[in-house]
């Protein structure tokens, strides 16, 4: 791996890393946190995921209770809660590698 020396505008001299040595673990650690931008993004992007899981959940609430659904309109609500659902998971799962990252 080389790295551009710092105050090296061009890679006029490059510096060669031993593999697993400190300058890698930095250099992977930088690459698996994200920056505050990534985050923010990051956060606005799981807010609305679990958003419209939550207006799935409601939906389908609302749709079992009614005694005059048709098993078409179940099974509409079912597919549409069944995707939220793996989305609320994707969340997590996402949450949690960002948690295992941390020092």
């Amino acid at each position: 791996m080389g790295i551009i020396p710092e105050g090296q505008s061009e890679p006029a001299k490059t510096v060669i890393c031993e593999a697993g040595g400190r300058i890698e673990q930095l250099l992977k650690r930088a690459l698996l946190i994200p920056r505050a931008s990534e985050a923010r993004d990051m956060q606005s992007w799981e807010e609305s995921i679990l958003g419209v899981a939550r207006m799935d959940v409601v939906r389908a609430l609302s749709v079992a209770e009614d005694e005059k659904v048709t098993r078409a309109e179940l099974t509409v609500a079912l597919f549409f809660l069944a995707q939220s659902a793996r989305a609320a998971v994707r969340v997590a799962e996402s949450r949690q590698e960002r948690l295992d990252t941390l020092p």
